[in-house]
């Protein structure tokens, strides 16, 4: 099973450190700034007995360009290498460039302001980190596109995607992400655009609308 472990009001100076132990001993770690200064830290870790799938379907093929296969999901290294980069929006009048070009990473340029950070980059994040490793990918801002991308999961595994509805946005409008881990009623999400930033965050397993692979 997986262990999440959460601590709450670090201070500046301790945080760093924190991180660097967090991570020598394996969790992905997302910190939060809190509003009054401190931070918290959330890390995950994982051991041998938990109940994810850990073999990609039968159809599943080798990245052989890459030199590795489909089931060392390096679109989800590449995600923690951007957690790890503490990606987030930048407020007022300037906009972080590493979101920008995010959002390069789809053809929507005509249909959204790709030139700002604030405009909705969770499925321009994971576009991204597809593209990086050489993985197809839908070159669409909506995170909806990405339910008619790969291949259905039963039994979610580590860094699938993850498509969720967002009912208060309307019909069209989703969150999508990685998949991290189950916590009770919660998928935990690495994500972008979640708080402003790329974070691990609990999403309701009860929005989820679907687990994909690539084909």
């Amino acid at each position: 099973m997986s262990t999440i472990e959460e601590e709450t009001d670090i201070p500046k100076q301790k945080i760093n450190g924190k991180v660097a132990i967090a991570q020598a001993s394996g969790g992905i770690v997302s910190v939060v700034p809190q509003a009054n200064g401190k931070f918290t830290l959330r890390a995950i870790f994982f051991d041998a007995s938990e109940n994810i799938a850990t073999k990609p379907p039968s159809t599943v093929k080798d990245v052989t360009d890459k030199g590795m296969t489909i089931s060392d999901a390096p679109w989800f290294e590449q995600a923690k290498e951007e957690l790890a980069r503490d990606v987030r929006e930048i407020k007022g009048a300037k906009q972080n460039p590493r979101i920008l070009e995010y959002h390069k990473s789809t053809d929507d340029l005509d249909e959204i302001d790709a030139s700002k950070d604030e405009i909705a980059w969770c499925s321009s994040f994971v576009n991204f980190c597809m593209q990086q490793v050489g993985v197809e990918r839908t070159k669409s801002a909506l995170a909806k596109s990405w339910l008619k991308w790969g291949q259905e999961l039963d039994i979610p595994r580590k860094g699938c995607v993850v498509v969720f509805e967002r009912p208060s946005g309307g019909p069209n409008a989703g969150h999508v992400g990685f998949f991290v881990a189950e916590d009770g009623s919660n998928i935990e999400l690495l994500g972008g655009n979640q708080g402003d930033r790329i974070s691990i965050s609990p999403q309701k397993k009860s929005r989820k609308l679907s687990y994909r692979w690539p084909i």
